[in-house]
């Protein structure tokens, strides 16, 4: 485009061209929403039955289309298609495309080709078709259809039809791969062209295709950054945002394969590719369509049964979006949405049969809540799908206004804008001859030259594809008045200002400035006519945007002016952040301004785009972005120092004695390892304690101390010990530092006489004290402790036990056994007397009690009827019990046939068992038969045997029932079981049979004439008077007819008719005639008609005609009796017969002469042939005489002439060099009047040729007469030098040459065959032959210099290592000093000066000198090893500088943290890679596994107390959250009891039990009971467990209240009012409260039938 503009008004007449003008053009729509244009203003929506409805979404009325025998239909998918006015144009469900409205519908076309899901033939697809329409191609519009789901590939297809629905062009196939349901479009970055994309099926391949104004493009842009979608997964939709700035996808997992189910794009809108893919799925449901608010910050999803979500994406961050995502409460099933023309999100009724188009109400952009209101006029339209389309406005070329101009201005560059879009409409590359008109000097970019041009009027037009826009431009004859500006684009940025004065270089007057044009909106800088002209960009709400200034010059009476651009630059946002706090080590904090072109950081003057920083202070940042705009931004960063934390050293002490250790105070907070958050913990165990503290500005410090204990022996002097009378023991103690006995000795030994406490505190070399103490007994007997008296259950046994081994003792039962042990399984006392070897002995004595077994019984094995219930209950009070089923309850209700069983436990723990078994007897089936059709005045009977009673719907009780009349049958019966069961059949009379023949007949006929009895063939019998026995007869005569009809029931009917037949009287008035000419011919009908009538209007015998027709005549005869007949006459007239033209031909050519038309019968020629045409090439008149087929003769005559021979003369033969070009050029003959024809196919006037051969042409002129003539080109070859390559080292110098040649020419200047050089190159010589062609050839110089050894730093070693010095040396030989080495590398273990020499290839010679000094090892301690509980962490570590630490499980850190045994290695590698190594070994003990019961659900209104057990280790130290330290507690409430188990290593471990209080409730009601006072089913009520307010009723079939009881012992015994009620089925209902798991009471309702029974 055009940097400046200069105009000149002069003192010229400027004249306006009216008529010339076009009219001022707009834009049908300037919204960028599509769903506001006006080609979307009609929807199409209809179920899958005949008919929908297209509503105006602009007004919202509602117009019905098709109906029954006009069938529109849809299932998912549909599409419509306006104008530029919003007028329907038509509509399609993908399969069908239709137009009108009402019943004046008509399908246009019915190939279209989207998916049909299985056996539909209405389309499908969630989206599935698209209408789209090219703003430069506005008369045709594009339906793109895609694959279904369910159906066979088809593929995407484009079709194209006009404004009417007719179809122009397609299918034609985009792509040849399988597609996905969605489909969606929006506009290339140009404003003109459209991008159609949808979703390849399996691929994750995105294709996108380009809708230009002159079809579709054949390859599309591949994205392959989608879901790969197979079969069900293929449903789903795709939707562009309205900007085109990014693309939302949607698709189900509830099929297998939910990844990427939501997700979006960035679209690029030039190049058509999707990136930068945002996959928020994976949590939500099964999506089904998607679409955007009006803002593009939104993407909505319609959930497959759920509701209405949406995303917010204008983070861009996926967790932000993720996050985002929202429900708006309005119902969802499968259902489309689309936005309408008010931007209100419109749904479709989502499931088959149906239902209204929904709106929901909310501001799409901004709101979070949600309702849904029905569209009127829409009930049972709506289905699946809503429409998909993509219409722009229909778009034109703006050439922007310019001129008038000077002829002496220079060239300007125009403008051509599109109306809608505002886009430039000029692309060089594709339109490279846009632009038409005098003065236009570049077509492609509209360049206008005044000077070119000339004064005057010029019409300029510039032509995109089928439209066009003309501008008129004035050039005059200019004045003196000059205006001219700087050929330049200033820029500044807002807040800033210019001075204009200095961009003018010349002006003749006084100038003006002013604001030419602007950016729309916003606002605009001001001009200030100060001393100096101001352009004020200062106001910092200034638009920015590129902005045109007028400079306007008044010289005398001519104005004229010059203009210049100015870029006002928004100034670069800048925001470092809050101010930020941060703890002393915590590490620094990164302060990032984002991309700009330049920064300067104060005070650390540094220039990146970040700093990172762990100082306090104020940092300030001035930014200056790509337009030299600067902003600044300051934050302040506040570092707190840490008040230091120590816990002092690790502390070793002796067990059993405590130590506090003492974090000190001023913290915030203060945590221990332990939880608890004091200044001081008190410790008595043995580990590690660690501290985390927090001070007063939130900075946060850790220190951990290692508690241990001495390796201390405790003292122990075993058991008890109890001795003889007279016996002594002796009690020692081991190696300590010092004893004290309880009697103040202090040996190593204590000797025991008598009975006492003997105790001793002894101290080891660690000082720790340890103390135990024994019991000395003097007895009389041995100590003999059977244990408490025992119980045990009936067929139990139990282990009595002495507590002394059989050896060394003798035993004395009370039962004589002489055992240690014995084994009992009865009551009594039992006694035992134990002696040892030196005399002493002991009794004791136990009492053993057998308790029964619990006594059950849970009665006798039942039978009940099929529908029924048994229940079975267990009498007593029992600790627990147990059915098979399962039930813990004290009955069950049970109506499965088997066995059932319980077994219980008694408050002993002693158990038994019983079963009985429940008899489902099946109920009675009475069948009655199928209902019976009796005849008027029969009966019919229906009998059942084999039950014991029997009760019929009229009261009777036997075992039959004759029925007469019509009427339903019912009868209940009862079985020898007391099962019922009942049947129904119902009774039809029927009528007799009502026969009618009809009236008696008087007719004509001709045939047989049909009588009907009105009956079919089954299952009827009939029998006519003639004999037969079909339905119908045919008669031929006239008579008297009578029929008897007989139906399948026997019902009988008759009729009788009299017949009285005519015959039809026969006429012919002759065949088919043909005449020629004015000829004529006489009909004749003949005589003895009571009436004739001719259709010529003729009425008598005879007709004279003449004129061609089909004659046709009508008579009556005396019986009415009616005949016709017809014939055709068909008159020729004289045929016309046309040769043509006079005809010229070509010398040497002939002519054919074929007459119009072609197909006489004969032809007759001036020469006597006969033949239907006639060829010469002798001039001379040519006649024809022809005869038709029906005879008639025709004549005519033309004339036969020659042209002049056309002659063609080439040059003679020629001779080029190889390789260079010749013209051959044909003279004399004007391309503009010929055509040419060369021998290698070419038609251009003249030939260039380069190889040698035979080259003819043919020239033919406008008439199609020839000349031929050719010519012989040789060719020489061009001479073929060569030139060799050679290498030298650095500093030496060589010849290089070439062959014998008449001339030379190097590249170097010289002229001769061989020249000297010593620099490296390529050197190319060019030579002459004797023939003057010219070859070359080159050669390569290579100079090698010495060789280059790169730079190898001094070497390092460490002790006791080897080192390879490894440089990299060029290829040669080579030579180390001082050993002599000669290998490219060695390997060195002392320190000293190395020497490296190397000879290369091409003999340079270069050395290098390499110092090798030694370096110590580092050290590591990892410390002693040590132990962990299971789930602790131990930090093992050391600290170093310049150094590394690498471990044996792969980490790298000067610390790593250990949670398993093992044993771990550190290697410290210190900055010369010199290292060491050290291992710890770590011991991790396991915790306790406390076992404890799964969580329960218990009524402790039935069990009273419930034992919970812990199973744990035999020495762990077992603590429940009640306070108990036993293994097994007892509890009475329900709630959460947690043990936590200790074992001997200090480690713990938890377990919780859930126990819950669960009382449920059980009913059952019968649906049968006989109230005969047997003592069986006398009563009828429910049974029920556990349920409150019970309130019972018992109605008749009238709804009277016959029974009602408050109790549920009060039941029913079958009376009213003291009286029995009748057999019958009554209704109950049952009122009554249960308990909830929540621990509340719900009030239900049960109702049902019984049956009564006597």
């Amino acid at each position: 485009m055009f940097d400046k503009l200069q105009i000149v008004f002069g003192s010229a007449v400027l004249f306006l061209f009216s008529a010339c003008l076009n009219a001022q053009e707009t834009c049908s729509s300037n919204s960028v929403l599509p769903f506001e244009w006006p080609g979307q203003r009609n929807w199409f929506i209809a179920p899958n039955l005949y008919s929908g409805v297209v509503i105006n979404m602009e007004t919202m009325g509602v117009t019905s289309v098709g109906g029954p025998g006009n069938s529109v239909t849809s299932y998912e998918g549909v599409s419509a298609a306006s104008n530029d006015k919003g007028e329907l144009l038509f509509y399609t469900n993908g399969r069908s495309l239709w137009r009108g409205t009402g019943n004046a519908v008509t399908k246009t076309y019915g190939g279209l080709l989207t998916g049909n899901e299985g056996s539909l033939s209405n389309g499908s697809a969630a989206q599935g078709v698209i209408t789209v329409r090219h703003p430069l191609d506005p008369a045709r519009y594009w339906v793109i259809t895609t694959d279904d789901a369910l159906a066979p590939t088809k593929g995407m297809n484009a079709f194209s039809f006009d404004t009417l629905g007719n179809l122009l062009s397609g299918p034609t196939r985009l792509g040849t791969f399988r597609t996905s349901e969605g489909v969606s479009a929006t506009l290339h970055s140009n404003g003109i062209d459209i991008w159609v994309t949808c979703l390849s099926s399996g691929t994750g391949q995105f294709h996108t295709f380009l809708l230009k104004c002159n079809g579709f493009e054949s390859e599309s842009v591949v994205s392959p950054i989608g879901p790969k979608v197979t079969g069900n997964r293929e449903r789903g939709g795709i939707a562009y945002s309205w900007d085109g700035e990014y693309l939302a996808q949607a698709h189900p997992n509830w099929w297998p394969d939910g990844d990427k189910i939501v997700s979006i794009y960035k679209f690029n809108k030039s190049n058509g590719q999707l990136y930068d893919a945002k996959n928020v799925s994976g949590v939500w449901g099964s999506p089904y369509d998607i679409t955007w608010s009006p803002n593009n910050n939104r993407v909505y999803v319609s959930m497959q049964n759920s509701t209405i979500h949406y995303l917010d994406i204008s983070s861009w961050n996926v967790t932000s979006i993720k996050n985002s995502w929202t429900s708006t409460g309005v119902s969802s099933k499968f259902t489309a949405i689309e936005l309408g023309y008010d931007g209100s999100l419109y749904l479709s009724h989502g499931q088959a049969g149906g239902g209204y188009l929904k709106k929901m109400n909310g501001d799409l952009n901004t709101s979070n809540s949600f309702t849904s209101s029905n569209v009127s006029g829409t009930a049972g339209m709506s289905h699946l799908g809503l429409p998909t389309m993509f219409i722009p406005p229909s778009d034109e070329p703006d050439i922007q206004e310019a001129g008038p101009y000077c002829s002496t201005d220079p060239p300007v560059d125009l403008s051509t804008l599109w109306i809608c879009s505002g886009n430039d409409a000029e692309n060089p590359t594709e339109n490279p001859l846009a632009y038409s008109g005098n003065g236009i000097t570049d077509r492609a970019n509209g360049v206008f030259n005044p000077s070119v041009a000339g004064p005057g009027t010029h019409q300029i037009i510039f032509e995109y594809c089928s439209v066009n826009d003309t501008a008129w431009i004035t050039v005059n004859n200019c004045s003196s008045c000059t205006a001219e500006l700087q050929n330049i684009k200033p820029s500044i940025c807002i807040g800033q200002s210019m001075v204009l004065d200095a961009l003018v270089i010349k002006a003749s007057g006084s100038g003006e400035w002013t604001i030419d044009s602007f950016p729309q909106q916003g606002t605009p800088p001001t001009i200030n006519n100060d001393s100096d002209t101001i352009f004020d960009a200062s106001n910092l709400a200034v638009t920015p945007g590129t902005y045109k200034l007028k400079y306007t010059v008044t010289d005398g009476s001519s104005i004229c002016y010059d203009s210049i651009y100015i870029d006002v630059n928004s100034v670069p946002i800048l925001d470092l952040g809050p101010d930020q706090v941060i703890c002393e080590g915590s590490g620094a904090v990164t302060f990032d301004a984002g991309t700009y072109s330049s920064y300067a950081w104060h005070p650390n003057s540094e220039t990146t785009q970040t700093i990172t920083t762990d100082a306090s202070g104020e940092y300030i940042l001035t930014v200056t972005d790509g337009n030299n705009c600067a902003a600044s931004d300051t934050i302040n960063l506040t570092v707190h120092t840490m008040t230091g934390l120590d816990l002092g050293s690790d502390i070793k002490i002796c067990p059993g004695v405590d130590t506090t250790l003492y974090a000190g105070s001023n913290w915030q907070q203060v945590k221990w390892n332990d939880f608890s958050s004091g200044d001081s913990l008190k410790v008595f165990i043995g580990g590690i304690y660690y501290v985390d503290v927090i001070d007063f500005n939130g900075c946060s410090s850790s220190d951990t101390l290692k508690l241990t204990y001495f390796d201390t022996e405790k003292i122990n002097l075993g058991n008890d010990v109890t001795i003889c009378q007279g016996a002594q023991t002796t009690f020692n103690t081991g190696n300590y530092m010092s004893y004290m006995w309880h009697d103040g000795s202090s040996e190593n030994y204590y000797v025991s006489f008598s009975e006492e406490t003997v105790w001793v505190e002894v101290q080891d070399s660690n000082g720790c004290v340890s103390k135990d103490t024994a019991q000395v007994f003097i007895s009389a007997s041995l100590p003999v402790n059977l244990g408490p008296d025992l119980e045990m259950c009936e067929g139990d046994s139990v282990q009595l036990i002495s507590g002394y081994p059989d050896n060394n003792y003798t035993f004395t039962w009370s039962n004589g056994e002489p055992h240690a042990n014995i084994t009992v399984n009865f009551s009594g006392i039992f006694d035992v007397l134990v002696e040892d070897l030196v005399g002493c002995s002991g009794r004791d004595t136990i009492a053993v009690a057998v308790n029964q077994l619990p006594l059950i019984d849970i009665g006798p094995n039942k039978k009940v009827c099929s529908g029924q219930e048994g229940l079975f209950e267990v009498g007593g009070s029992w600790s627990s019990l147990i059915w098979n089923t399962g039930d813990t309850l004290s009955s069950i209700f049970v109506s499965t046939e088997g066995e059932y069983s319980v077994e219980i436990i008694d408050e002993n723990g002693c158990k038994n068992k019983d079963s009985v078994y429940l008899t489902v007897r099946p109920n009675p089936k009475p069948d009655l038969g199928s209902d019976r059709l009796i005849c008027l005045g029969t009966s019919t009977l229906f009998t059942i045997s084999n039950f014991t009673r029997y009760e019929w719907h009229n009261g009777d009780s036997i075992d039959q029932y004759i029925g007469f009349n019509n009427e339903l049958v019912y009868v209940t019966v009862m079985d020898s079981n007391g099962c019922f069961g009942s049947d129904t059949a119902e009774v039809v009379v029927q009528e007799n049979l009502n026969i009618d023949l009809g009236l008696d007949i008087d007719t004509c006929f001709e045939g047989g004439f049909n009588l009907s009895s009105g009956y079919s063939s089954v299952p009827n019998i009939f029998l006519w008077s003639t004999g037969e026995t079909t339905p119908e007869i045919t008669v031929n005569s006239s008579g008297n007819y009578f029929v008897k009809v007989t139906d399948g029931n026997g019902c009988e009917g008759y009729d009788t008719i009299n017949v009285a037949l005519h015959q039809f009287p026969t006429i012919d008035i002759g065949p088919d005639r043909t005449i020629c000419g004015e000829d004529s011919i006489i009909l004749d009908v003949g005589t003895g008609w009571s009436e004739v009538t001719w259709n010529n209007g003729t009425i008598n015998q005879f007709n004279s005609i003449k004129i061609s027709g089909i004659y046709s005549v009508h008579v009556i005869d005396q019986n009415g009796c009616e005949g016709t007949s017809e014939m055709e006459l068909t008159v020729n007239s004289s045929p016309n017969v046309s040769l043509g033209p006079d005809q010229k031909i070509c010398p040497n050519g002939s002519a054919i002469f074929i007459t119009t038309p072609n197909n006489f019968e004969s032809y007759v020629w001036q020469d006597g042939s006969t033949s239907a045409t006639f060829q010469t090439s002798n001039p001379q008149e040519v006649s024809v005489v022809v005869t038709d087929i029906n005879g008639c003769i025709a004549t005519d005559t033309a004339q036969m002439m020659s042209f002049p021979e056309i002659e063609v003369n080439l040059a003679p033969s020629q001779t080029i060099c190889e390789g260079e070009v010749y013209e051959i050029i044909v003279p004399d003959f004007d391309s503009q009047y010929y055509t040419f024809l060369w021998s290698d196919s070419s038609i251009s006037p003249s030939l260039y040729v380069q190889n040698s051969g035979l080259y003819s042409v043919t020239v033919t002129d406008s008439i199609g007469c020839m000349g031929f003539d050719s010519i012989q080109i040789n060719i020489n070859p061009k001479p073929k030098p060569s030139v060799s390559d050679a290498d030298i080292c650095e500093g030496n110098i060589t010849t290089i040459s070439t062959g014998v040649y008449e001339s030379y020419l190097w590249n170097t200047g010289e002229e001769k065959s061989e020249i000297e050089v010593g620099l490296a190159g390529i050197y190319t010589v060019t030579v002459e032959d004797a023939y003057g062609c010219f070859g070359s050839a080159s050669g390569v110089v290579t100079v090698h210099s010495k060789p280059v050894i790169p730079n190898l730093s001094n070497q390092i070693i460490c002790e006791d290592e080897q080192l390879t010095l490894l440089p990299s040396l060029p290829e040669g030989t080579y030579l180390w000093k001082p050993g002599g080495e000669t290998t490219s590398s060695i390997q060195v273990s002392e320190p000293g000066t190395y020497e490296a020499f190397i000879n290369s290839t091409y003999g340079c010679v270069d050395s290098i000198s390499i110092e090798v000094s030694q370096a110590s090892n580092p050290n590591i301690n990892l410390g002693s090893d040590t132990n962990i509980c299971e789930g602790q962490t131990l930090v093992a570590g050391f600290k170093s500088e310049n150094a590394i630490i690498t471990w044996n499980t792969g980490e790298i850190s000067d610390s790593i943290e250990i949670q398993t045994t093992g044993v771990y290695e550190a290697t410290i590698t210190d900055f010369n890679n010199c290292s060491d190594i050290d291992t710890i070994r770590v011991n991790v003990f396991q915790k306790p596994n406390p076992i404890v019961p799964g969580d329960t659900f218990v009524c402790f209104e039935e069990i009273k107390v419930l034992p919970l057990m812990v199973v744990s280790g035999a020495r762990d130290y077992v603590l429940w959250s009640t306070g108990d330290t036993t293994r097994e507690i007892l509890i009475d409430s329900e709630g959460s009891y947690e043990v936590t188990l200790t074992n001997l290593n200090g480690c713990s471990s938890k377990d919780t039990v859930e126990v819950f209080r669960e009382c449920p409730s059980l009913i059952w009601v019968p649906n049968a009971f006989s109230p005969d006072q047997d003592g069986i089913n006398d009563f009828f009520g429910p049974k029920a467990i556990n349920i409150l307010d019970f309130d019972f009723y018992i109605f008749n079939r009238w709804g009277e209240l016959l029974f009602h009881s408050t109790n549920i012992n009060h039941q029913w015994d079958g009376t009213y009012n003291g009286k029995d009620c009748q057999v019958d089925i009554y209704v109950w209902k049952l009122y009554y409260r249960t308990e909830e798991s929540y621990g509340g009471y719900r009030r239900q309702q049960k109702y049902g039938n019984v049956t009564l029974l006597r």
